[in-house]
């Protein structure tokens, strides 16, 4: 936090399925890292430091070793001041020949976080800067209909999901503390496909009752649910609370209950 460095990344591998895992490498410049494998191959997809650039590096061996890093994105100095580059862990998502990552362009210092969306052909050399397109950064509208009444910081840590009428949503964390209602909202940005230069378009709010912290969805193949990892809010008293980790399916993306 504050001024300290947040450029060193530890790697741990286990071979037994997760019941005991050892150190194999470190990665140095390297926060907010990204693990993820596409066509065979395990990449590390990162920030030199907080609001920092953004890279992205492979590795041949299991992790052992990298390739040096290749930056996609110009960020910040790396200071909380300054706006640069923010990311969270999410997985990286295939749709329809593209590969989808979700950033984010502020900082805190800032006062704002506006969304991007990051893509490349999955035939690509993910490792070539110019592979990738980045959309424009979209800061958050108050005025955007369905959500909170008052005063937010907007939206950051998206994760990518594919809804059942066909449309990639980013579906992100919201700051509702100063609003009315203070908690309970998920602000869902659609991705244009057709045109990996357009920006991301607000779309629609969907009640989540775990939008202050960061949260994860995926598509279960075998059920044809939709699951949320989240940490749970239950009332107005505790909508900052990050204390109560909960499962949530849906069938539709929208409607979301406690599993």
């Amino acid at each position: 936090s504050g001024n300290l460095p947040q450029n060193l990344t530890l790697i741990f591998r286990s071979d037994d399925d997760g019941a005991s895992w050892h150190y194999v490498s470190e990665l140095y410049p390297c926060f907010w890292g990204k693990l993820f494998v596409h066509k065979g191959e395990l990449y590390m997809l990162s920030c030199s430091t907080e609001y920092g650039d953004l890279l992205i590096g492979k590795s041949a061996d299991g992790g052992r070793t990298f390739s040096a890093p290749v930056t996609l994105l110009r960020g910040s100095n790396g200071k909380n001041g300054e706006a640069g580059v923010h990311k969270n862990p999410q997985p990286l998502v295939e749709y329809n020949g593209r590969i989808y990552g979700t950033l984010e362009w502020g900082s805190w210092g800032r006062g704002y976080h506006a969304p991007m969306i990051m893509s490349a052909d999955v035939s690509a050399d993910l490792l070539d800067p110019a592979s990738w397109h980045f959309t424009p950064p979209v800061q958050y509208d108050p005025s955007w209909p369905g959500v909170g009444e008052g005063p937010s910081t907007g939206n950051i840590e998206g994760t990518l999901a594919v809804a059942p009428d066909g449309n990639l949503y980013n579906i992100m964390r919201y700051d509702m503390g100063r609003c009315t209602p203070n908690y309970g909202l998920a602000l869902a940005y659609r991705v244009n496909t057709g045109d990996p230069d357009a920006p991301l378009v607000y779309d629609h709010a969907i009640k989540l009752p775990g939008n202050h912290s960061k949260f994860t969805i995926r598509h279960d193949d075998v059920s044809g649910k939709y699951v949320c990892l989240l940490t749970r809010i239950l009332d107005e008293h505790c909508a900052g609370n990050r204390n109560l980790p909960s499962l949530m399916v849906s069938d539709d993306l929208e409607t979301w209950r406690v599993a």
